[in-house]
């Protein structure tokens, strides 16, 4: 299998048509750059990256062979890739070289000894798939599973080796690809307002933040700029602690020019700049579109088709960024942290206050790598009855993930619209590492953490909700459904608390992410599971709850669960930490359904 993962490509591209010439000898240039490279012989994996790879997923990789010259590089960028995979040859193309999209291809190279992949010959000698088939979906999830754990010890490799061999390499038939989305540039930027001052009080963190927004006739920069104020007390941003970066990004069809998206961005840019006066913090905009072979039209963008981890990428490694980092440090702060954060957030203002000032006291000393509180939706949406079963349901969620945030921060999803990650400015830095990146396609910050940790040793992290954002959670939301005023609450009822798309309160996010952090086999997890989850909408126990005057900290199950788990014997010598992550996310859903309950039936 040929799986490719874009590139981001700046240069201009020639409109082929019908009887144009060209796109014979385009058919040919690839599939014969494509089969020289693979007819090469490569080098195998080093020991050290082959002995971690093959811990993680448990598979001998002795024959795998990574491609990494000019010739490699070329071919990558003839079929537009970072990277891409037949059988048992890796080709690395620019931006390709990072651990995460090594693993993604390794995943790849797992499904294909198993059998054949789908896809669909496009006539030109490769064989190409779908990015949101079964088979991509698989490999995201193995990548982003392998690269979330720690090395496993030699021999627990060695028995798994014997499950995932090495078989001949090259099929014959034509080579199947899969496409990511494709970035490219645009010149229209902008940069307004004031980076820093005359005389600034030395120490303390800075931050810069970055936001994607999307090009269209309703986008008002300064809107979402402004937006930033309400993080800070006084809602004031200090000009020489904080700077934004706003990328704005636009679907291009394919041979359609960019003219107009050039056109229409500059329009933007100049009504912010006309408003955007020098007595407000540094905002830098930049813009680029994207291009992806499965959006023909705007009714196929959708969450399997837009580039989301690229389009973070992009704004992440844009040259602004460094400089904006570099200026804070000049500026006399002892620590910068990346914001990565959504348009669509409605406010800043946390319960631990103006996030930005408020994430300064856990931030200021610099001791953290990685901080989050997640994001919730606005007080008022409680008070709709399109909104009030969402809003529980987040509820709900930042209730667990708290529970297990406090036992194992790394055993929780740390949200892209709000996550702050320290950037090594103590090592004269002025970006993050490289390989540290948000990945291909969905589950963007998942795999930015993952990565983080990957180059990173001893990464201290923290999650608490205290510091969650307020933001839309109508998509999120999609399947939680409303609920009427007056209307009966029932176990359906609560049972669609758990509905909430990302929700770790779902009891499959729940065991999944605590197998993945511990190493519980399967049997182990489904069984901690269904102790966890004992009658947690039944209506009885929740009735009796909500009679209680209780609050998030109050012992509700603690003798109960622990000596059930003790008295099972699959459950009984899990480690003590397994067993305080088990109980105390126990607690945290007995509370939140039962004040759901209870609300819900006023």
């Amino acid at each position: 299998m040929l799986r490719q993962a874009r590139r981001p490509r700046a240069q201009k591209q020639h409109q082929y048509g019908v009887g144009c010439g060209h796109q014979d000898a385009q058919r040919q240039m690839q599939r014969s750059a494509v089969h020289n490279v693979l007819r090469a012989g490569g080098r195998p994996l080093d020991v050290a990256t082959r002995t971690d790879m093959e811990a993680r997923f448990g598979a001998d990789f002795s024959d795998v062979r990574i491609h990494t010259d000019a010739s490699a590089k070329k071919s990558a960028a003839e079929v537009g890739a970072r990277a891409y995979t037949s059988g048992n040859h890796i080709v690395i193309g620019d931006g390709g070289s990072d651990k995460h999209t090594l693993a993604h291809e390794l995943a790849h190279i797992i499904q294909q000894r198993q059998g054949p992949v789908a896809g669909t010959d496009d006539g030109t000698g490769l064989k190409i798939s779908d990015p949101s088939d079964r088979f991509e979906r698989a490999a995201v999830a193995n990548a982003t599973r392998a690269m979330s754990l720690g090395p496993s010890p030699a021999g627990s490799a060695q028995r798994a080796v014997e499950r995932s061999a090495p078989q001949s390499a090259l099929k014959a038939g034509p080579l199947a690809v899969q496409r990511a989305g494709e970035i490219t540039p645009l010149d229209a930027s902008a940069r307004a307002g004031t980076f820093g001052q005359d005389e600034v009080e030395p120490g303390g963190m800075g931050t810069v933040a970055l936001v994607p927004a999307v090009l269209s006739d309703q986008l008002d920069l300064f809107a979402i700029a402004d937006k930033y104020n309400t993080g800070f007390t006084g809602e004031t941003a200090p000009v020489d602690r904080f700077a934004l970066v706003i990328g704005v990004n636009c679907w291009l069809q394919r041979q359609e020019s960019a003219a107009a998206k050039e056109t229409l961005l500059r329009n933007k840019i100049n009504d912010f700049t006309s408003r955007w006066d020098n007595n407000r913090f540094r905002v830098e905009v930049v813009g680029f579109t994207w291009a992806d072979h499965r959006v023909s039209s705007t009714a196929n963008i959708n969450q399997a088709t837009i580039p989301y981890g690229e389009i973070r990428d992009q704004i992440l490694r844009h040259p602004v960024v460094s400089e904006l980092v570099r200026g804070l440090t000049d500026r006399g702060r002892d620590h910068v942290y990346l914001h990565t954060g959504d348009s669509d957030t409605q406010s800043f203002d946390t319960k631990a206050g103006p996030l930005f000032s408020a994430a300064a006291k856990v931030l200021d000393t610099g001791e953290k790598d990685l901080f989050s509180g997640g994001y919730t939706a606005s007080e008022d949406t409680k008070d709709t009855d399109e909104g009030i079963l969402i809003w529980h349901a987040n509820q709900v969620d930042l209730a667990v993930r708290n529970a297990m945030a406090e036992v194992n921060p790394r055993s929780v999803y740390y949200p892209e619209p709000n996550t702050f990650v320290k950037v090594k400015t103590d090592w004269d830095m002025d970006q993050l590492e490289d390989g540290i990146s948000f990945g291909t396609g969905r589950l963007e910050g998942e795999q930015l953490v993952n990565s983080l940790r990957s180059k990173r040793d001893n990464v201290t992290e923290g999650f608490d909700s205290r510091y969650a954002i307020t933001t839309d959670m109508d998509r999120v939301g999609t399947n939680v459904g409303g609920h009427r005023k007056g209307q009966a609450v029932t176990e359906d009822t609560l049972k669609k608390l758990f509905d909430l798309a990302q929700s770790h309160a779902r009891k499959q996010e729940w065991q999944d992410r605590v197998a993945t952090v511990y190493g519980l086999d399967n049997d182990v997890k489904l069984a901690l599971a269904e102790l966890v989850y004992a009658k947690v909408t039944d209506l009885s126990v929740l009735r009796s709850l909500a009679a209680k005057k209780l609050t998030s900290n109050s012992p509700i199950d603690t003798k109960g669960l622990k000596a059930r788990i003790r008295e099972n014997q699959m459950l009984a010598k899990l480690d003590d930490q397994v067993v305080e992550i088990a109980f105390r996310s126990r607690n945290s859903l007995l509370y939140a359904v039962s004040r759901a309950y209870k609300e819900l039936g006023r």
